[in-house]
């Protein structure tokens, strides 16, 4: 848990808008295989990961902190459960790069606006975390904005169902990173999952939030 100083802290930092990214010691997932196993360390090289992955795909995601008074809040989405991939689950703003990205923050900037109505004029980037490779075949840049709260959303619902918010503070508390485990194709796969009201956060998502949690102790100290 934060105390009272590291919350001070952490609020001043994000306030801020310094750089962030994951510190050297900072610990970090960086795929489903090493959640599933923790020594499967070297999924994180992307070389490897590209030659035993033939036609990896390439996506970005926004990790979007909503700066309310002194409170930050990160956006989730549900997708709709007509959609054929992940119907149901919730993620971050995102998806696969188009040929008319420049880079993985333009990525998740237009998936963002096409999801859920939120332009670029009311986030400020400050920073990513460490790509996450998933087991169906994806390499997910998750890049960290800061959203102004004069934001309204337009939400498309040929993909999202609803959009919500959760206090960053539930997902900084390690008693939420819970781990569970089901069967996928006949073998036990392990991973995080958190509940938060009546919404279920699991698999690469919860992964990133961990990350995400880990790498925002590493800046204001604590271990």
């Amino acid at each position: 848990m934060f105390s009272n100083d590291d919350m001070a802290s952490l609020s001043a930092l994000l306030k801020s808008r310094a750089p962030l990214s994951p510190q050297e010691k900072t610990p970090h997932i960086g795929s489903d295989n090493e959640v599933n196993d923790p020594s499967a360390h070297i999924i994180r090289d992307d070389d490897i990961f590209l030659k035993r992955h033939v036609g990896v795909r390439e996506a970005s995601v926004l990790v979007p902190l909503v700066e309310r008074e002194d409170e930050y809040f990160v956006l989730l989405t549900k997708r709709g459960n007509h959609l054929p991939d992940h119907p149901g689950q919730v993620c971050f703003p995102g998806g696969s790069r188009e040929p008319i990205d420049q880079d993985d923050i333009a990525t998740a900037l237009r998936e963002t606006e096409e999801e859920v109505g939120i332009g670029a004029e009311f986030i400020n980037i400050i920073g990513a975390l460490i790509p996450y490779h998933t087991v169906t075949g994806f390499r997910v840049s998750p890049i960290v904005g800061i959203i102004r709260p004069e934001f309204s959303l337009e939400i498309d619902k040929n993909e999202v169902d609803t959009v919500f918010e959760v206090p960053l503070t539930y997902f900084l508390d390690r008693a939420n990173h819970v781990k569970k485990s089901h069967k996928y194709k006949g073998e036990v796969r392990h991973f995080f999952a958190m509940t938060y009201n009546d919404y279920y956060i699991w698999g690469a998502t919860a992964a990133m939030l961990v990350n995400l949690a880990h790498t925002l102790k590493a800046h204001v100290g604590d271990n």
